[in-house]
């Protein structure tokens, strides 16, 4: 009963297009906990990518692929990486260990990184805790932004201290450890 399982929409230069693109979704239907993972990362490798661009997939999920598509899902992220495409997976809302367990996989093989929204978002239904020792929490906008950045400059940025909502753990740019005295 779904309007539809991936849409896409052609890279642009315009930023204003690409929000308006992003702003009309939503989302609706399913009916099961699992999600159509295959299809829509087989959209996004569908799409033209640039030659000489820096290869960015921000994969949003709230649960694992049907169980009869977690290889050709796996598949998909192979494919990515041999294109030099890096996966961001963003879980959100109840996002289970085989989500979790594949996205960081993903990431992984993709030298990408995995993202992940907590409680603090106030955004959809609660939100798994990540099983890491310790992580900082800023608005995901501003994480990927500074992900973005990260990548472009060759070089991990540290959000600014305001923008830290909470920490857990003793998180030390990007390293569990002791953190640096101020």
């Amino acid at each position: 009963g779904d309007e539809y399982v991936a849409r896409k929409f052609p890279f642009t230069s315009s930023v204003s297009t690409m929000q308006k693109q992003i702003a009309a979704q939503y989302a609706n239907g399913g009916g099961d906990y699992e999600e159509a993972v295959h299809k829509a990362m087989q959209s996004a490798l569908e799409m033209e990518w640039g030659q000489d661009s820096t290869k960015m997939l921000f994969l949003v999920a709230d649960a694992p692929p049907h169980n009869q598509f977690v290889d050709k899902t796996w598949a998909t992220a192979k494919e990515a990486r041999s294109r030099g495409i890096h996966i961001y997976p963003v879980a959100a809302s109840g996002v289970g260990d085989v989500a979790e367990y594949l996205m960081r996989s993903m990431s992984l093989i993709t030298q990408g990184r995995y993202l992940f929204l907590t409680d603090d978002s106030g955004v959809g239904n609660t939100h798994k805790e990540p099983s890491i020792p310790c992580y900082i929490v800023t608005r995901l906008n501003d994480l990927m932004v500074r992900v973005i950045s990260s990548v472009i400059n060759g070089s991990r940025i540290e959000p600014e201290p305001g923008r830290i909502i909470r920490r857990s753990g003793n998180y030390n740019e990007g390293v569990c450890g002791e953190v640096a005295a101020q």
